[in-house]
């Protein structure tokens, strides 16, 4: 297994990775590059898969129990804590990432196409929703209580 870290993100799609779950100490390396390009495979997206690494460390900090030995005190469960935190704000971003305004149409072919299309969703609102169309001329009459003007 290896660990590099180049102190670059935007060089490559591990470094981004470790930026983003601040796994960039060699002396205290988190997850191997083999592990990181495994992930960045699986999930698609470098914000993803920091987001599974770090639910990953979650998982294995989870394991230990927090240990005291005299005055010094290694608290697991508090680095359990940071990467649980870690992964959710990571989803989170990753979410918001993929979100895409859609106008719903930019030219009148398409336009006309969304209007025309039976699967799409009928609008709440529309332009002319409480003007009044008569269908028939005598109609205009009908609504007026039969009075003619």
């Amino acid at each position: 297994m290896t660990w590099s870290y180049s102190g670059d993100p935007s060089k490559t799609a591990k470094d981004q990775v470790r930026f983003l779950i601040q796994d960039t100490v060699e002396t205290d390396q988190l997850l191997s590059n083999e592990e990181i390009d495994f992930l960045n495979t699986q999930e698609g997206s470098t914000t993803k898969a920091a987001a599974r690494g770090a639910e990953i460390l979650a998982a294995q900090f989870a394991r230990f129990c927090d240990e005291a030995v005299g005055a010094v005190r290694i608290s697991f469960s508090q680095k359990f804590d940071h990467y649980t935190k870690l992964a959710k704000t990571l989803k989170r971003r990753s979410a918001l990432n993929n979100i895409c305004p859609f106008a719903g149409a930019l030219s009148k072919a398409q336009k006309e196409t969304e209007r025309l299309n039976e699967d799409r969703v009928e609008p709440v609102f529309t332009r002319d929703k409480f003007d009044f169309h008569p269908r028939h001329e005598d109609d205009e009459h009908h609504d007026r209580g039969g009075q003619t003007p």
